[in-house]
């Protein structure tokens, strides 16, 4: 029997069953391996390869070395919330690099939106920023649709005024999710703004 590839050289796909059946003349992908496989290859796959803004955030991301394995983190995440839901690192652990069982939650594609919005631009601007016929435009997206805040003669006060927006944004968000994603977005908040 041939051994199997490792996924991006870590990880193992020891599923005991085809992961990607024929299903009514379709193939499907199981969603634990898609879930699982798309981690793995966030973290891991060649630098050069990755797509700006898109793939570039996961660079010097890693996944606990249990996780590598697919049963592992399919054990993990069948005692989760996950049916349309998106893993996240970034809101249990603020600045989290690692995804393991202990960082890592599922959480609105909504939620997930809202907490990685506002990367820095790619030609420099701060946050949250673009140019517009000379001025600074900031803006903000609100349950899927972008809201223009305002355009302004520099560069600060943009940027002011998009941190007030989000901020808003994020309690608003907070207060109408429950007890537990409440207190994440709340704390995650502190930490991006101090």
């Amino acid at each position: 029997m041939r051994a199997k590839v490792k996924i991006c050289g870590v990880g193992i796909n020891d599923a005991g069953y085809n992961v990607h059946p024929w299903i009514d003349g379709k193939r499907v992908m199981c969603q634990y391996y898609n879930t699982w496989r798309h981690m793995i290859v966030r973290c891991y796959m060649d630098d050069a390869k990755r797509r700006p803004g898109i793939e570039t955030p996961y660079i010097g991301c890693s996944v606990v070395k249990e996780w590598h394995k697919f049963s592992v983190f399919k054990s993990w995440m069948e005692t989760q919330d996950w049916r349309g839901k998106c893993l996240d690192k970034d809101l249990k652990v603020h600045g989290n690099k690692v995804y393991g069982p202990d960082t890592c939650i599922f959480i609105t594609q909504d939620i997930n939106k809202l907490i990685s919005e506002g990367r820095a631009s790619s030609i420099g601007l701060k946050k949250g920023l673009t140019i517009d016929h000379g001025k600074y435009r900031a803006r903000i997206r609100k349950y899927g649709k972008l809201y223009q805040i305002g355009n302004f003669d520099n560069e600060n006060d943009a940027h002011a005024a998009w941190v007030i927006a989000r901020k808003e944004y994020l309690q608003e968000v907070a207060e109408n999710s429950n007890t537990e994603i409440k207190k994440m977005i709340l704390n995650w908040m502190e930490c991006e703004f101090k």
